[in-house]
């Protein structure tokens, strides 16, 4: 009030009929106010319940200290018991909500249930469940899925774990690198390593035998090199599909034979061909 006394002080003198007509005036712009701000938040009590995670207790006693303040007003609501209805089906406990709805019907049967006698009844049916620990318990379903989520997860620790052993175990076996390198240490088997001049078959016209530092050697077919036995008496060792395993002497650090163009596949047929012609030939002789 002491900030319009510029329309209750007239000449330094206070007027009580300006005073009292701003204190009536300022009381029911209050009460206006009020009155309307209580009537919304009756009707989002279903919010206020989210609020407060179901307390049924602390919801009830919300909407008593409501109802007392607009009451204090003059003011009215005639849509309480809906507003109530709206706000328990909010609940999550199953149990609960069917008692509601139950009341809810006996309602639209014609049973008559003022919005004090549905707070009471809500307020004695969660009292019974939490004292026989029934609030918000889970269903059968509830449970029968809870216990599936259960072995779900034992099966995929169980399946983590041995997965973890498995591969504790494949590191600890030799990798293919490692492998390589301890038969590269050991030379490819029983083969030996020979000079490259071996695995170069002899030209056309040119014998299929020839003495190296003292030693005779001789082209077989079977091995595709240059070898110590004669062709005719070769038993195949030491063969491999037709590939003889030699690595060059010059050249250590390969582990496979170079791959043969079509090209020089047809002319090493043609050259075995013309070999095994001469072979023939000296036979015959």
């Amino acid at each position: 009030m002491t900030l319009q006394e510029d329309e209750y002080i007239i000449d330094e003198v206070v007027s009580g009929t300006c005073l009292l007509k701003i204190v009536i005036r300022e009381s029911h712009i209050d009460t206006n106010v009020t009155t309307r701000v209580i009537c919304e938040e009756l009707t989002k009590l279903d919010k206020f319940m989210v609020l407060i995670y179901s307390d049924i207790i602390k919801f009830n006693d919300h909407v008593k200290e409501l109802l007392q303040q607009l009451h204090a007003r003059g003011g009215t609501t005639h849509d309480l018991l809906s507003n109530l209805l709206k706000a328990y089906k909010v609940i999550k406990d199953k149990e609960f909500t069917k008692y509601i709805n139950d009341k809810k019907n006996e309602y639209d049967e014609g049973k008559d249930i003022n919005p004090s006698q549905l707070m009471l009844l809500a307020s004695n049916k969660f009292k019974t469940m939490k004292q026989d620990d029934e609030w918000n318990a889970p269903s059968e379903e509830q449970e029968q899925t809870m216990a599936l989520q259960a072995q779900v997860n034992k099966l995929k620790q169980s399946k983590a774990n041995k997965g973890d052993s498995h591969n504790n175990k494949s590191s600890d076996k030799p990798t293919s690198e490692n492998k390589s390198r301890r038969t590269n240490k050991k030379g490819y088997h029983n083969s030996r390593i020979k000079p490259k001049w071996m695995l170069i078959p002899p030209k056309e016209g040119e014998k299929h035998e020839k003495t190296v530092k003292g030693k005779k050697y001789h082209w077989c077919l079977k091995h595709d090199a240059w070898v110590r036995h004669l062709p005719l008496k070769c038993r195949g060792k030491g063969n491999y599909f037709g590939k003889c395993k030699i690595r060059f002497a010059d050249d250590e650090q390969s582990d496979q034979q170079p791959e043969e163009t079509s090209k020089d596949s047809k002319n090493k047929k043609l050259k075995v061909a013309k070999a095994l012609a001469s072979i023939l030939d000296e036979d015959s002789d």
